[in-house]
């Protein structure tokens, strides 16, 4: 199977290619916890206690909170600062630069990764959509391989009741299998068909 999706891929000029190994990337130690005041404040202090004081400081201060309308901004309203301390973690200067070859060496190695990976993903894509055809054929092909026994037995077994008679075993196929009949013939390529039906007629009890 996986020849001949190797195969149709040369054919369709899908490139098979091995898939790229994902650069690790390199540990540079703890994070340190900071402390922010709110979710999205640029107030970011080293300690708590800090934290705590300007906080206190704000929390009698009135903040003004604006809307946007017809193209004028305007103060909506103003309430007293109130917000929560939040902790952030971040690794320090020295740390990054104690370990700042090896991160660049990952960034180059991480952006040469991502490219590989986008090519293999869209072949790899294109490669399973070919995988996918195939198996559809092939399940198209046993099908029409089953159905054939099937209506093989059928006939086998009209051939019983008609007591021999080919042209009555052959009436009831075509009525109650006209159907199946049809998708065979169509499934099928015409002289393969043709052989199936004479192979009827050589079926013995």
């Amino acid at each position: 199977m996986e020849g001949y999706i190797k195969l149709e891929c040369a054919f369709e000029g899908i490139k098979i290619l091995p898939e790229p190994i994902e650069p690790v990337k390199p540990e540079i130690g703890e994070k340190n916890d900071y402390f922010r005041i709110g979710y999205i404040s640029e107030m970011i202090f080293v300690n708590a206690e800090d934290a705590a004081k300007v906080l206190k400081v704000l929390e009698t201060c009135d903040v003004i909170h604006t809307d946007y309308a017809d193209d004028y901004t305007y103060v909506n309203k103003i309430n007293k600062f109130k917000q929560n301390i939040g902790t952030v973690r971040y690794y320090s200067k020295v740390q990054y630069e104690e370990h700042k070859e090896e991160l660049e060496k990952y960034n180059r190695e991480k952006k040469s990764y991502d490219m590989l990976r986008e090519e293999y993903d869209k072949y790899r894509g294109q490669a399973m959509d070919i995988a996918n055809d195939i198996w559809d054929e092939i399940e198209k092909v046993r099908g029409l391989n089953r159905l054939l026994l099937e209506l093989t037995q059928v006939y086998k077994n009209y051939l019983e009741m008609a007591k021999g008679d080919s042209e009555i075993a052959s009436s009831f196929l075509n009525k109650a299998y006209k159907d199946s009949l049809e998708e065979l013939k169509e499934g099928i390529e015409e002289d393969k068909y043709e052989k199936f039906l004479l192979s009827l007629k050589n079926v013995k009890l």
